[in-house]
């Protein structure tokens, strides 16, 4: 491919890049086997992977070539159109090799596509949720998806490709209340097909947003969630609850169907598996009668959260540092909860501080996202004082 890559038109290039990232190989999270993903229709979702293992001798790495063709790919982007140029950014984010310089090209012809009114919502919806998922939020994008209901008709485009576009939203934290509102409009007013990875991706954007109010979509949501739940993948449902718990629908009909699952031998990732955890603390805090975790699931928890609180930003040890001068007595890295670390906590005045960076915050109201909104009231509910 890098040899041939001069030979190859525009939309032969896209098509060859996007058949080797559906057929790519991924290793789990425990290395010792791999999955292999071939899920055409629901080729959107992050991170993807089958419901069956299959294990594999050897491991196709295909990173290495798609890092050697992005240089002199990012110089022929902008004769690609809308259907390459879709290909292309979905096989590179999917293969998750994201170059700026590439990108950056991507992004410039997305604009050009995006103002001549080029492509339909397939293409437009695939290459914003690739952008997305490259996770670089460059100025023009952000005002591109900000003029998105004044360009396009997102009354035509179908469920999958909105939940792909809140999704990219809410990835990179651009607050529109006016697409947000109404999608959820749409949402709620129109047939459509709900698959359970569009409810799972609708449900995190829309508690990510959290400045967003959107409660008769929650409802709505509840119920598809409660009529398809055998239909989810188990690592799917921590993800759907956390969600309605995170929007402030702790009394959702879903979360009790889902807590008292048995889920002491499924494969959860440390973030799935932190946010079943999550569901429960909050459950539990508001009374709910649930059953609890093993104590192992828990031990697990307590071990993800400390390695992630080590890999945090350590900002905070400035502030460590001005208050051990000012001779106030305090803690760093302090467990408040059970596998809940906070960045400094004042026990005698039973006071809390997060220094949180930029990544929790929804930029365009300088206001927190609803995940870390969700950590501040949960301690915030056992008589913390968070600042």
């Amino acid at each position: 491919l890098p040899e041939s890559l001069h030979r190859h038109s525009s939309q032969s290039l896209g098509m060859i890049l996007h058949c080797l990232s559906s057929a790519l190989i991924q290793r789990d999270s425990h290395g010792d086997h791999t999955k292999q993903n071939f899920e055409q229709d629901e080729q959107f979702e992050e991170n993807s992977m089958s419901k069956t293992s299959v294990p594999f001798s050897r491991i196709f790495d295909i990173s290495p070539i798609y890092s050697q063709i992005a240089d002199p790919l990012s110089q022929q982007i902008h004769t690609f159109d809308s259907m390459s140029l879709c290909n292309v950014a979905w096989a590179f984010s999917k293969a998750s090799v994201c170059p700026r310089q590439l990108f950056q090209s991507i992004c410039d012809r997305f604009s050009e596509h995006f103002y001549s009114n080029a492509g339909n919502d397939t293409t437009f919806s695939v290459t914003l949720w690739s952008l997305a998922v490259a996770g670089i939020r460059y100025p023009s994008l952000v005002q591109l998806m900000l003029t998105l209901q004044h360009t396009f008709s997102i009354h035509k485009f179908s469920f999958r490709n909105l939940s792909m576009v809140v999704w990219a939203f809410a990835k990179l934290r651009v607050y529109s209340p006016e697409i947000f509102t109404t999608i959820a409009e749409i949402f709620i007013s129109q047939p459509g097909h709900w698959s359970p990875r569009i409810v799972r991706n609708v449900l995190w954007a829309y508690s990510t947003m959290a400045a967003i109010p959107a409660t008769e979509l929650y409802v709505k949501l509840c119920q598809i969630s409660i009529s398809q739940i055998e239909n989810f993948r188990e690592c799917d449902l921590p993800i759907v609850a956390w969600a309605f718990v995170v929007a402030g629908h702790v009394d959702a009909a879903i979360i009790p169907i889902i807590l008292e699952r048995d889920w002491e031998n499924v494969a959860l990732s440390s973030e799935q598996l932190m946010q079943l955890y999550q569901v429960h603390l909050a459950y539990r805090f508001y009374k709910r009668d649930v059953p609890p975790l093993s104590p192992s699931l828990v031990e697990k928890c307590r071990e993800i959260a400390f390695r992630e609180q080590l890999l945090a930003s350590r900002q905070h040890f400035s502030v460590s540092k001005t208050l051990t001068a000012m001779g106030v007595e305090h803690r760093s890295e302090f467990e408040v909860i059970p596998a809940v670390f906070v960045d400094l906590a004042i026990p005698s005045h039973r006071l809390i501080l997060e220094v949180d960076g930029p990544s929790h915050f929804i930029p365009d109201v300088l206001s927190l996202d609803g995940g870390t909104r969700f950590k501040h009231d949960l301690v915030a509910s056992i008589g913390w004082r968070v600042v």
